[in-house]
């Protein structure tokens, strides 16, 4: 019974850590190759009412050590029929670039290999390309704190000694028969080496505990100041 979701999740610990092997390991050089890349791809797949993607590095440092960390990429849906007409863009990390990047090109390779097949594409395959791909990219960013290192689902509750982060459920079936950390394999004991990661404050608890700080050191100050006059 076990045996299927271990596969599973053997599978998401491999994928996972290609990825961050493959953040890890990227250089500027192979970024911007990436990026031009996928634009030399996304030139031949406009939709049917000729739009296409257009990706853009923007906020890349001066400073070659930490572009990673500020480096976005820009992607746009512009119409071909108009110079420059930008109808709508996102902001993706560098993260989500190279997820996207992997996903326009397995679909590319997909559509390729189809088209072999078939002499002509359908309106809706070519409003896949576009519409369908522009709508999947996005949305709220994640940081590493913000998402279990395995499903990349959940949040993680779990952190561990090394600092790597996991949900409860992907941990508790990895410790099943595991004793080491997915990705970095340091050992560590689940029930007296980790730390459950808290929700943190609403705005308005922290606003509160601010005001009740400041009167107390205000009211510390007025008993002070008595005391000496």
């Amino acid at each position: 019974m076990g045996q299927p979701f271990s596969s599973t999740l053997a599978d998401q610990f491999s994928r996972q850590s290609q990825a961050w092997k493959e953040y890890a390991t990227l250089t500027y050089d192979d970024f911007v190759a990436r990026l031009e890349e996928l634009n030399q791809i996304c030139r031949t797949l406009p939709d049917s009412r000729q739009r296409r993607l257009v990706f853009k590095a923007c906020n890349v440092t001066d400073t070659p050590l930490f572009w990673k960390s500020t480096v976005q990429v820009r992607c746009m849906r512009v119409t071909t029929s108009v110079p420059n007409a930008v109808q709508s863009y996102r902001l993706l990390s560098l993260r989500q670039f190279l997820q996207s990047y992997h996903m326009i090109k397995a679909y590319h390779s997909a559509a390729a290999a189809a088209s072999q097949k078939q002499t002509t594409c359908s309106s809706a395959d070519k409003a896949f390309s576009t519409s369908a791909l522009f709508d999947s990219f996005g949305g709220e960013d994640t940081s590493d704190l913000e998402e279990c290192c395995v499903c990349m689902e959940r949040k993680p509750e779990v952190t561990l000694p090394c600092t790597h982060s996991y949900c409860l459920l992907c941990i508790e079936q990895w410790n099943v028969s595991n004793t080491t950390c997915p990705l970095c394999r340091e050992e560590f004991n689940i029930t007296d080496e980790s730390w459950v990661i808290s929700e943190a404050p609403a705005s308005e608890e922290i606003l509160s505990e601010m005001e009740k700080a400041l009167v107390e050191i205000s009211t510390k100050h007025s008993s002070d100041d008595d005391d000496t006059s």
